[in-house]
């Protein structure tokens, strides 16, 4: 069964651009070396642009704990984390219903 999480967080504005960069680098490896990650897709606020959204859906447990423990999550974490506000907010949800991606995210 697949596993959907979201991480909810705010940088600090002055690291904004910065952040982005490391946000783009970190999910493109994440394409690049996790096959078990279905989705990890990063959303910016209009309302508030220091505000991110990541939104990840994983094939499974081993899956999720497979990019938990990456190096990748750890380089990003390393360099995102001290450009915060405040500590991310991870929650997880169940899926009660939806549709398969039609097109380009």
């Amino acid at each position: 069964m697949a596993n959907y999480l979201t991480a909810k967080f705010r940088v600090e504005p002055e690291w904004r651009d910065e952040c982005l960069e490391v946000i783009r680098e970190f999910i493109n490896d994440v394409d690049r070396t996790e096959p078990g990650t279905r989705v990890y897709l990063s959303l910016q606020s209009e309302d508030d642009p220091n505000e991110f959204l990541h939104v990840f859906v994983f094939d499974d447990e081993a899956a999720e704990k497979a990019h938990r423990t990456s190096s990748a999550v750890m380089t990003f974490t390393n360099r995102l984390y001290p450009r915060l506000q405040a500590d991310v907010e991870f929650r997880t949800f169940r899926r009660v219903a939806g549709t398969s991606v039609k097109g380009s995210l």
